[in-house]
């Protein structure tokens, strides 16, 4: 991905982090995280639709278009609309549906998202030909059984120690004061 790629995709995650309902207490703010990158470009290049199966202790999101081009936004956009499907209150999905890429982009607790893409000529699993294949890798992992997405509360009211209030999101003190430091 180009870097202005990476840049659209950890703001259309804090986007839709920021803007959860209802309200989440400590939802962490998403970073980029350029070995997730590496690790999904590695992946993207296998042009296999399916989960690694070697991913670890990795979260991760899958898309797929056809077209000139890979549209990073709209990848985020068509993970969050899962969402119609979920329901906070029993943390199930209605039967039939997915709702696992939308858990995973919601998911207090992942901090670091990296992404790559790859042009498939044959994207194995899927009949089409010439897609760009997203893959994104998430840490910590998201979709852990038994544990909710997040802690509903006023925003930023249970961010961890160490952390500050971002745009309803809880930033992680350290890695913002480098940030500001060098740009």
């Amino acid at each position: 991905l180009t870097e202005e790629e990476k840049r659209l995709v950890v703001e259309a995650h804090n986007f839709y982090r920021a803007q959860t309902n209802p309200p989440a207490a400590n939802m962490l703010k998403m970073l980029w995280d350029e070995e997730l990158a590496v690790f999904a470009k590695a992946y993207a290049e296998h042009c296999v639709w399916a989960h690694n199966p070697h991913r670890g202790r990795r979260g991760e999101n899958l898309f797929a278009i056809m077209g000139d081009s890979m549209d990073v936004q709209m990848a985020v956009a068509e993970w969050h609309r899962e969402r119609d499907y979920y329901n906070f209150t029993t943390g199930a999905c209605q039967p039939g549906q997915m709702c696992g890429h939308y858990t995973q982009v919601v998911w207090a607790k992942t901090e670091r998202v990296g992404c790559d893409s790859h042009l498939c000529a044959k994207l194995q699993n899927v009949e089409d030909s010439n897609v760009h294949f997203l893959v994104c890798n998430y840490v910590p992992p998201g979709n852990v059984i038994g544990q909710k997405l997040y802690e509903v509360g006023p925003p930023c009211s249970a961010c961890p120690r160490g952390y500050h209030c971002e745009q309803s999101l809880c930033g992680h003190l350290v890695a913002s004061l480098w940030l500001q430091w060098v740009t």
